[in-house]
């Protein structure tokens, strides 16, 4: 279990991202907002299909089918987002609708990183601009 920021407990088996085994989540569900919440990410290395964040949870390391997992590095690892784009830039299709890129050297880590609050819909760690 880990707290949020509002302190509340956070079973880590929980489904906290869109797309899962019989998920029935709504738009009212993502109170994280869905302008910072992603839907679908680019993936080009092996399944070469867009990837949903949130089968499981995303605070576990070893799930690499939601790939909110801190482990699974953006551009780095081939059950990860990745993408051919110059730059390093990777496409991000938001829950607001929204395309966006994004630069592979965004923030992952297991203490929540930008890349881990992103894939959740509603860990009451809401962010502005990214």
């Amino acid at each position: 279990q880990t707290h949020t920021p509002n302190n509340q407990v956070r079973d880590a088996r929980r489904n906290d991202g869109l797309f899962y085994v019989n998920s029935r989540i709504k738009v009212r569900d993502i109170t994280d907002g869905t302008s910072n919440t992603i839907m679908i990410g680019e993936k080009c290395v092996i399944g070469r299909s867009g990837i949903w964040p949130g089968p499981r949870s995303n605070f576990r390391e070893s799930d690499v089918v939601s790939d909110g997992s801190y482990g699974s590095k953006l551009n780095r690892v081939d059950t990860g987002y990745s993408s051919r784009h110059a730059g390093g830039m990777l496409m991000f299709l938001l829950a607001d609708g929204s395309a966006r890129a994004v630069h592979e050297s965004l923030e992952s880590n297991p203490k929540q990183g930008l890349l881990q609050k992103l894939s959740s819909r509603d860990d009451g760690q809401v962010i502005g601009e990214f």
